[in-house]
């Protein structure tokens, strides 16, 4: 019997699975798919991010993961210029089949156990069964299988809102390869990326899910209006993208981490810190007294920091042109924004707060000129 199984080997079943390895625990990470595999996502790094790893047992990244450091950022509304801002903090640009599958190397290398390419079709009280009829016992399950997986199905009755996001590696000379390109104004809500990383850029969009919006059609024809005359693979996925899960366990073994649970900043749609907080998060816990009590105590920060994400990013597109208006060319919030709130600061996304910053910085400003172009 396994102290463990971790179903989902992304970033937050992963550093949950590094972490107990690392413990002398015996665990099981089971993926439908076989690594390295590729996920959409646009592979964006925060400077918390990787604070976290090197403080935990994931360990500091490598170096030869990151295939850009930037740190200009351009906000663009349906292609009109809001503002351009140069940060404090660098972003990091990785790849994430080669982030994933390093992840994965670490926990095996600690001596973690997992099955690739098999399916959990059914939970038992102590156990799981996969796709191929295999019953596997367990204490605990660790649910790290995304937003449409079936541990968040069998913790919440009423599945949370999930944004369908599309995106393409496309060769970089398309871009601007100085800046980050964040673009509101196409969508509802949501927004759409460039991510240079060198010889390529990651390019996508995402919003709240729209049965009826031909993704594919409408990114077929934006990229082709960037000039982009190459065959080109799209990716899709659906991603949590709204007040996330309150609750995030389950009778006395199952805990939710990651997407399962909703764990995604609604703002910036980051979702890899809260995937590898949560993960360390359920780890730890597993190795309490009180498993679940003491993970739902944990995790209650983060359920509050999306709540609170959720909230402004519903003023935001609520008064979306009114308030690009006013940002307009205001560098010095802006920066702030992105090296504070973005970069470091995951729990305070209040408007009261947002709306002390922006007077402050209005009318005193302490960014210098380094920072503000």
């Amino acid at each position: 019997m396994y102290d463990a199984v971790i179903i989902g080997g992304g970033p937050a079943g992963a550093s949950a699975g590094i972490y107990l390895a690392d413990k002398g625990k015996n665990v099981c990470i089971i993926d439908k798919s076989t690594f390295p595999r590729q996920k959409t996502c646009g592979g964006l790094l925060t400077i918390k991010t990787l604070e976290l790893m090197e403080s935990s047992p994931i360990g500091k990244l490598d170096s030869s993961l990151v295939l850009n450091r930037i740190n200009r950022v351009s906000l663009e509304n349906k292609g009109e210029k809001i503002a351009e801002m140069r940060c404090k903090n660098d972003f990091y640009l990785v790849d994430r089949l080669t982030f994933d599958n390093s992840l994965i190397e670490k926990y095996k290398a600690k001596g973690g156990h997992i099955i690739e390419g098999r399916a959990v079709t059914k939970i038992k009280d102590k156990s799981v069964v996969l796709n191929d009829g295999t019953e596997i016992e367990c204490r605990y399950i660790i649910g790290a299988d995304g937003c449409k997986g079936i541990t968040g199905r069998l913790v919440n009755r009423e599945p949370f809102v999930c944004a369908f996001g599309i995106e393409a590696e496309i060769p970089q000379r398309y871009v601007d390869s100085s800046a980050l390109l964040l673009e509101v104004g196409y969508f509802k809500d949501g927004y759409l990326w460039h991510f240079p990383k060198g010889e390529y850029a990651t390019v996508g969009f995402a919003f709240t899910y729209d049965k009826y919006f031909d993704y594919v059609g409408w990114f077929k024809s934006y990229i082709k209006k960037l000039g982009v005359t190459e065959n080109v693979k799209l990716k899709g996925a659906f991603l949590p993208y709204g007040m996330g899960s309150r609750t995030v366990t389950r009778g006395k073994n199952i805990l939710l981490a990651g997407d399962a649970a909703g764990f995604t900043d609604t703002v910036t749609g980051e979702g890899t810190y809260y995937a590898l907080l949560s993960g360390l998060m359920a780890a730890e816990s597993i190795m309490s007294q009180d498993p679940l009590a003491t993970y739902n105590k944990k995790t209650r920060q983060i359920i509050v920091s999306v709540e609170k994400s959720y909230e402004l990013v519903n003023k935001f597109y609520g008064n979306r042109d009114g308030l690009l208006k006013r940002l307009k060319g205001k560098t010095r919030f802006l920066s702030w924004f992105c090296d504070v709130q973005v970069s470091r600061n995951i729990y305070d996304f209040s408007i009261s707060r947002l709306s002390a910053a922006y007077m402050k910085y209005k009318l005193f400003g302490n960014f210098g000129k380094n920072n503000s172009l």
